[in-house]
């Protein structure tokens, strides 16, 4: 199996992994098995690499809680390998896949051989793996204990009742959906955003006083509230700093900005 290769990148535009067949000259390592398919890099360095130094792989598809992990990618500046898993083809159940995640959930993380998912341990997992970035506060303070309270806070309290609204809104079919259970979820949401906006209101960021992994995954939760209808005028703190984070560089890599 040939490494893969290694382009130079332009950080002033946007660049979309392509699909190739096997054997055609530009490919890189298959993501997986999948037959006749191969899987061109997205690299992101400040020149171009050698296929040696690309390490961490990205298992990665846009409407998945990935576009967070490459947010992250992009914020720390390291290189990465983006490896595509076509979801709507059914390539997360692929046995190949399952041996990553074996949930076939994305997304999942490659580095140094050791797979890892979830997406906010990934996020945590790569602050502390690059300390000199400061994308996490200091292990023993106060900082650090806010910084796994919202943090968790984002995934159990927030996103949950959203990724219901998204299931009956978007995913189910029309026959499974339910007014009542929007409408419950809706209503708990609200209860959550509540306190979200009132942390927020004269903060920049939702930990401390810099931009940390924490704002990575609150701003990915934020997201999803966007699209199905829930971030609207009465949370103008929350909206506020929502548009901050997705107006960054790295969260328009991310999002596909």
């Amino acid at each position: 199996m040939q490494p893969p290769v290694a382009f130079p990148f332009d950080h002033d535009r946007w660049v979309k992994p392509i699909a190739l067949p096997v054997g055609q000259p530009g490919g890189s390592a298959t993501a997986f098995n999948l037959p006749q398919r191969m899987v061109l890099p997205y690299i992101t360095a400040p020149a171009a690499l050698t296929s040696l130094e690309i390490r961490m792989k990205l298992y990665f598809f846009q409407q998945s809680r990935a576009t967070r992990i490459r947010w992250m990618l992009e914020e720390l500046g390291v290189p990465y390998e983006l490896a595509l898993v076509d979801m709507m083809k059914g390539e997360h159940k692929h046995p190949d896949y399952l041996k990553v995640h074996p949930m076939g959930s994305l997304p999942a993380i490659e580095d140094n051989g050791v797979n890892l998912f979830e997406s906010a341990a990934i996020l945590m997992y790569l602050a502390d793996k690059y300390p000199e970035k400061r994308l996490a506060p200091a292990v023993g303070t106060p900082e650090r204990g806010e910084y796994y309270q919202w943090i968790l806070f984002a995934m159990t309290e927030a996103e949950a009742p959203l990724a219901t609204i998204a299931q009956h809104t978007r995913f189910l079919p029309e026959v499974e959906r339910s007014p009542v259970v929007i409408e419950r979820s809706s209503k708990r949401f609200k209860a959550v955003a509540a306190v979200l906006e009132a942390r927020m209101k004269g903060r920049e960021y939702i930990v401390g006083n810099s931009f940390t992994a924490a704002d990575v995954v609150l701003g990915g939760v934020l997201f999803l509230a966007s699209r199905v209808g829930q971030l609207g005028d009465d949370l103008p703190t929350l909206r506020a700093y929502f548009d901050r984070l997705m107006a960054r560089p790295a969260a328009k890599k991310g999002y596909g900005g």
